[in-house]
């Protein structure tokens, strides 16, 4: 229960931070470097956890170059605990060094994030490792804009080399080459909802994982990537039940970014919003094309997770942008806290079937 006790306590004190608007930027770096240390120590009888350990111990090299590199590089001097605790809390600090550099809500993030994404990271050690990366282009993408695109697309592809599932993301920097996202946001949005209802209705008929698997054939750096997506990303259609949740969830996501793009009369830095506002947008529209591929398989929520990262930031800094706006960050705070707890449910469903699995996963009992 010592794991269970420190995300508890993480969580709250972020929660009261956030609110207090006190020590957000120390508190967010403790709660991250905790939950580094969780994610450093799974439950190796459930989940991926024996997969990762089994692979370092084997070196089996069944996974993208970047994470096969570093097991060889780090398997010639320690074991696999070691490799993971140091791996872990180093992304983790990386993580936090890169949310820096854009917002001071570090502790809301880590409270988002905490809740919505961080308890499947702790066994998907390879996608958290890849939306650090994702974060990485976020980042140059703030700070240069339009200069940015290029780094980025580069940033992002050295996320694919330690999970494939990056490389739809190099559709995002590309959104910074439009200038005004918020004129055909309803209808896209409305647009993308429709196409995954009807594509979730045919998902019989349609074979979307043969076309995502000549794609990372084609450009995945991972080796043998059309087999991977062949065994993991077809035969494993999502039941109903699941995606309506999931549907639901992408409505609250809708939600948000709509708060975010929310026009007032408060001054504000034009220029930084209307960035936060791209990266928003972007997030979802990533999101669109995982929640129609979800039809093929269940597989591609990782991709609401790693959008929900980007969200989790563009809400702390709307937030920082828009102080002024008290109902707006109120809305955003408690929306966000409502959007990160479906999201937890809808994973732990998907992913362990019980509260009681999904706390052994995460090695809060034994």
């Amino acid at each position: 229960m010592l794991f269970f006790s420190l995300w508890i306590i993480s969580l709250i004190l972020c929660l009261l931070s956030s609110i207090f608007q006190k020590f957000e930027r120390l508190i967010g770096l403790f709660t991250l470097i905790i939950f580094g240390i969780i994610e450093g120590n799974p439950n190796y009888l459930y989940g991926d956890a024996s997969v990762y350990y089994n692979d370092y111990f084997f070196k089996t090299q069944q996974f993208e170059k970047g994470y096969n590199y570093l097991t060889n590089f780090f398997g010639s001097y320690v074991d696999y605990q070691s490799f993971r605790l140091i791996t872990s809390i180093f992304f983790m600090i990386l993580l936090c060094v890169l949310l820096l550099l854009i917002t001071e809500k570090i502790s809301l993030f880590a409270l988002f994030y905490g809740i919505g994404a961080f308890p499947n990271d702790v066994q998907q050690v390879r996608n958290q490792m890849a939306a650090v990366f994702i974060v990485g282009a976020v980042v140059l993408l703030y700070k240069f804009n339009r200069k940015g695109i290029i780094p980025a697309i580069l940033t992002i592809y050295v996320g694919s080399l330690f999970h494939s599932i990056a490389l739809l993301y190099l559709l995002f920097p590309i959104i910074f080459f439009f200038k005004d996202l918020n004129k055909g946001f309803k209808k896209i949005s409305v647009l993308g909802l429709f196409i995954a209802i009807i594509v979730e209705l045919a998902n019989n008929v349609l074979k979307l994982n043969n076309l995502v698997s000549n794609m990372l054939t084609r450009f995945s750096s991972r080796s043998s990537a059309s087999t991977n997506v062949m065994d993991i990303y077809s035969n494993n259609l999502i039941p109903f039940s699941i995606w309506l949740l999931t549907f639901i969830t992408t409505l609250i996501m809708i939600c948000l970014v709509f708060l975010i793009n929310y026009k007032n009369n408060i001054s504000v830095d034009d220029s930084k919003v209307e960035v936060i506002q791209k990266m928003a947008i972007g997030s979802l529209y990533i999101w669109m094309i995982g929640l129609i591929l979800l039809a093929s398989s269940i597989e591609y929520i990782r991709i609401l997770r790693i959008s929900s990262v980007i969200l989790f930031i563009t809400i702390g800094k709307t937030i920082e942008l828009k102080k002024e706006n008290l109902v707006l960050k109120n809305r955003l705070i408690v929306i966000g806290l409502l959007y990160s707890i479906i999201l937890l449910i809808l994973q732990a469903w998907i992913y362990y079937t019980n509260i009681e699995n999904w706390f052994k996963a995460l090695n809060f009992i034994q």
